[in-house]
């Protein structure tokens, strides 16, 4: 069904949204009044135009009974949008949370990654990175939160020796914030491998006859960022859950010879928290349903908007 790939993109966009929104709040102290699942609201606690349930019978029962349905508005606004964000708080880098480390010195970052903070972590290997770039370290959690493009330049090989510290510091901040919870920043990791040291051939995961014989869509699932992207659902599966796991199921390819290098990643990983002492990340389910429950939720009217809209 085409309308489910379009939905995925949708519920993502809410998911980001909500993970920039969640901390502020609200200025007034009215409760909250979106609509649970399956509630149906009064016409007091929501507007009718923007977001009040509309109503459809369901084709096997009779007329009299109704089932709620939601517009694609209601659905992004859902309130069970805002409780996986908070879900997957801890393990990201993108997050809210982030947004207190913008402003700070790398001194400041140092100090507080001493103290095990895993965002200063994050925020550390991001200024690292971009210093090895030749970018402004200051952009750090623009970066991170996708705000900062780098036009991207030649790297010079062999690596001059201060861009090799600054990306080696990079790896280590980055794997760092990852052993200390912030999960998501083991992709940045497998970035600046990407970046500035090897692909599979030069990392041993392949020889060079076999990657040579590879189609592109093996060659893909072997770039060292979808390596330490899908390591994470290994590491932490609860990540796997919920449209953001759907999505990168869906969109990192895994073919038979990435997935022993994904296992083999994730067992290193694992192996370098016991040895630390560190706790594996634990994360609570997803209380989202899955991406064709979201779309069954959508009314009638709205779901053949979006398939129009997806031929379009």
């Amino acid at each position: 069904m085409k309308v489910r790939a379009f939905l995925l993109v949708v519920i993502v966009g809410a998911l980001i949204w909500l993970a920039f929104t969640t901390r502020g709040g609200s200025d007034s102290n009215e409760p909250a009044t979106t609509p649970s699942v399956g509630s149906t609201p009064s016409d007091s606690s929501m507007s009718r135009e923007q977001s009040t349930p509309q109503q459809r019978s369901a084709p096997d029962e009779a007329a009299a009974e109704q089932e709620t349905c939601f517009s694609q508005f209601v659905l992004e606004s859902h309130p069970m949008f805002a409780d996986e964000a908070t879900r997957l708080e801890a393990t990201s880098v993108t997050g809210p949370t982030m947004e207190g480390y913008r402003e700070l010195s790398e001194a400041a970052l140092q100090n507080l990654a001493i103290q095990k903070d895993s965002a200063a972590m994050a925020v550390l290997g991001a200024r690292y990175l971009l210093e090895a770039l030749g970018d402004d370290p200051d952009a750090a959690v623009s970066l991170l939160k996708g705000e900062h493009r780098y036009v991207w330049q030649p790297i010079p090989r062999p690596l001059p020796d201060s861009v090799s510290e600054s990306a080696n510091q990079a790896k280590y901040w980055f794997y760092q914030s990852a052993l200390h919870g912030r999960i998501d920043a083991l992709e940045r990791f497998g970035w600046t491998i990407q970046i500035f040291e090897a692909g599979a051939v030069d990392l041993g995961w392949v020889d060079q006859a076999t990657f040579d014989s590879m189609n592109n869509r093996e060659r893909s699932a072997l770039i060292p960022a979808n390596v330490y992207n899908m390591a994470r659902l290994n590491i932490a599966p609860e990540l796997a859950d919920g449209p953001l796991g759907e999505l990168t199921l869906s969109l990192v390819p895994s073919t038979e010879r990435s997935v022993p290098i994904i296992n083999q990643v994730s067992e290193k990983f694992l192996q370098d928290l016991q040895s630390a002492g560190l706790p594996r990340p634990s994360i609570a389910p997803t209380a989202l349903p899955d991406i064709d429950g979201l779309v069954s939720m959508l009314c009638e009217e709205d779901r053949k908007r979006l398939e129009a809209e997806v031929r379009d």
